[in-house]
């Protein structure tokens, strides 16, 4: 640019124009204004960047030792998120698809989903997709085919499913003395948590 009298008026203008906004440091305080325009200082931390410097890479929340997750840029102090996630850090999925069981319910529809992870708001419910409902009303009939794995003669390959799937849900006993041993209170929520097959 052409020589400037430092003290001129004009110079005064040209370095208004190197201001965000009025009053506000010039080139952010992170800069210098050279002939009307900022020239960002150098840093080690990280790049400091914008037409007014107020823009920089490493000034934003970190997430598990991650700038912005990783999911997302740093933009003036803030995570700039990539498709797909969501949140201050960009610490979130923005689908809900980590949050739906087989059927694609929503956390088994009891629930809402809230950064990737079920939030059971049915108090009677748990599980990562809160699956796990027994004193639901339903309880019993959807988890029928558990309690059938315990009470019918099955394959090698369906009892070794039935491990699998069931191994959570499922509270065995031979006798019915084994569950009368159980103190009242300890008694009470099994039948409360628990469905019960009575096998003679």
């Amino acid at each position: 640019c052409k020589d400037i009298n430092y003290g001129s008026e004009e110079n005064v203008f040209s370095t208004e124009s190197c201001k965000l906004f009025p009053g506000q440091p010039v080139c952010s305080g992170r800069g210098a204004c050279v002939c009307g325009k900022c020239v960002c200082h150098k840093t080690k931390l990280g790049k400091v960047y914008g037409r007014y410097c107020e823009i920089d890479d490493f000034a934003c929340p970190y997430h598990h030792g991650n700038l912005c997750s990783g999911n997302g840029e740093c933009e003036a102090g803030n995570c700039k998120c990539f498709s797909g996630w969501e949140g201050d850090r960009c610490q979130c999925p923005s689908s809900a698809k980590h949050c739906a069981n087989s059927e694609g319910q929503i956390c088994s529809g009891r629930g809402i989903c809230k950064c990737g992870a079920c939030e059971c708001t049915d108090p009677r419910s748990f599980g990562a997709l809160c699956e796990h409902c027994p004193s639901c009303s339903s309880a019993c009939e959807e988890n029928w085919n558990c309690v059938q794995c315990n009470v019918s003669n099955l394959s090698s390959t369906t009892n070794d499913q039935c491990k699998t799937s069931c191994l959570n849900q499922m509270y065995y006993t031979d006798r019915v003395s084994e569950a009368t041993n159980l103190r009242p209170v300890e008694l009470q929520l099994f039948l409360r948590y628990f469905c019960f097959f009575v096998s003679e």
